[in-house]
């Protein structure tokens, strides 16, 4: 008997097979140029990422396509996301290059790993069955479990990667448990179908409410949300400061992918059931986030819980949810691009500094400013947008996801997130303070790094530019949940 074949567009899922053909590429170099320079490295992986976002940017102007038997949706959702994480990918491979050399770390093992995982988010946010979403979180996650131990000499790097591997294995499996009970229960593992199932009801419906509990769970470590946010500050801290911008925006970026795509198109019908508990988690995780990042000395550390915090705002949005309050999720999508500038650049500007001989205390940031004006300029840039402030892309950002919670008849919850979001302005000030009042304590050295002044200066001037021009982001979104 013959079986027939399940009809596959191989143009839907042209970004996955260009970063495959990217990552095979940089192995491929050590075997037959093993002699080669290491600046091929960080060309050939900007250019197999240019690639792939000209493929995204090819499959916005299509219909949306759900290929490979219902597993893969090719939208403007996942290719919104796709743009994401391929721009934070693409500024992570700038602000890497002079810390590789600096260290004199294998630079094809690092980028063939980024890219790996990169790989991951965009099939996160194009998955439309559980064990698509499930592959994909994996991809995404285990390269970055090995990149956080990157810095092999170092304890803390170590330490911080033996944490988030285990409780990320500990996740995993709670998430691979919920979907086996939404299997289980709903005889289907595309989201569609399981949509259609608990849209119905009935008895089965206690059954598929503990499936989303333990979904929920399991992707509420990846986003890093209360209660299970314990790995964020000790991987954050322990991994090169490099790893830190790049896995605090776009694996963020890549795991929030997944939780809109799952609540909003398999478990639209329940609503009513998963927007009080996401209130809850907002609520904790910007407070917890916030106020422990009051606390801290170290200003890796202090915006390793300032990530918690942002986790929050961003998880209001998506509580307003509804079919008649697109806005909460479009919010969501357009704070995820709006923090890929702004804190994959504060911490880039950490790194700059770690490549100059400084550190990351408060004590080093003393002027800053003065030391190094632009370098100073930059971290201004940033903080202020983390913080929200005028004239920045973090206004916007968290404008739109207090809007959403008044739409949706939260206004309480608005004000709330107001309300933290000026006691987060404490820390961020702080900083800006030893940046520009302080006298300066430490020298700092003048190694060139000229693909990280790049970076950074791409961050800085996007954080101002769409500060000011956010429309067309915000038209983007929209579309993008509205496909």
């Amino acid at each position: 008997m013959q079986v027939p074949l399940p009809s596959i567009d191989l143009f839907a899922v042209s970004p996955l097979i260009a970063m495959t053909v990217t990552a095979s590429v940089l192995l491929l170099i050590t075997i037959f140029a093993p002699r080669v320079r290491g600046a091929v490295y960080p060309l050939v992986t900007l250019a197999g990422l240019l690639v792939t976002l000209g493929f995204v940017l090819a499959l916005l102007a299509r219909e949306p396509v759900v290929t490979f038997s219902g597993s893969w949706r090719a939208d403007q959702f996942s290719q919104y996301f796709g743009v994401t994480v391929l721009l934070a990918a693409m500024l992570a491979v700038l602000i890497s290059d002079s810390w590789l050399r600096l260290h004199q770390v294998s630079q094809v093992e690092y980028y063939a790993v980024l890219v790996c995982s990169t790989a991951g988010m965009i099939v996160s946010a194009s998955a439309y069955d559980l064990m698509t979403l499930f592959l994909g979180i994996e991809l995404m996650s285990v390269p970055t479990y090995v990149l956080t131990g990157f810095a092999k000499h170092r304890r803390e790097s170590n330490e911080g990667a033996m944490k988030y591997f285990l409780l990320g294995a500990f996740s995993s499996a709670i998430l691979l448990y919920g979907m086996t009970w939404t299997y289980g229960v709903t005889g289907s593992t595309r989201f569609d179908q399981i949509a259609s199932f608990a849209a119905q009801g009935g008895a089965a419906r206690p059954a598929v409410l503990l499936a989303m509990l333990l979904m929920v769970a399991g992707l509420g470590f990846k986003v890093a949300a209360v209660p299970f946010h314990q790995w964020t500050p000790d991987a954050y801290q322990g991994a090169p400061t490099v790893v830190t911008a790049f896995m605090s925006v776009a694996v963020k970026a890549g795991a929030f992918a997944a939780l809109v795509r799952l609540l909003t198109q398999a478990l639209p019908g329940m609503l009513d059931d998963w927007r009080p508990i996401l209130i809850v988690i907002s609520i904790l995780t910007m407070l917890i986030g916030n106020l422990a990042a009051i606390a801290q000395t170290d200003v890796k550390r202090m915006l390793a819980y300032s990530s918690i915090g942002h986790t929050g705002f961003m998880l209001v949005g998506l509580a307003m949810w509804s079919r008649d309050n697109t806005l909460g999720a479009s919010s969501v999508l357009f704070y995820a691009l709006a923090y890929v500038f702004m804190n994959l650049g504060a911490f880039g500007v950490l790194a700059w500094m770690e490549n100059h001989g400084g550190g990351t205390t408060l004590e080093h940031m003393d002027g800053l400013f003065a030391r190094a004006p632009a370098a100073g300029l930059a971290l201004g840039i940033f903080l202020l947008g983390l913080m929200g402030f005028p004239l920045t892309i973090g206004l916007p950002a968290k404008v739109f996801v207090f809007l959403s919670a008044v739409r949706a008849g939260h206004t309480w919850l608005a004000v709330l997130g107001f309300l933290i979001s000026a006691v987060a302005a404490v820390y961020y000030l702080r900083v800006l303070a030893r940046l520009f009042a302080y006298e300066p304590r430490y020298a700092l050295a003048s190694p060139r790094q000229p693909l990280m002044v790049l970076g950074l200066a791409i961050c800085a001037t996007a954080t101002v530019v769409f500060g000011l021009l956010f429309v067309p982001l915000l038209d983007f979104a929209e579309r993008a949940v509205g496909s």
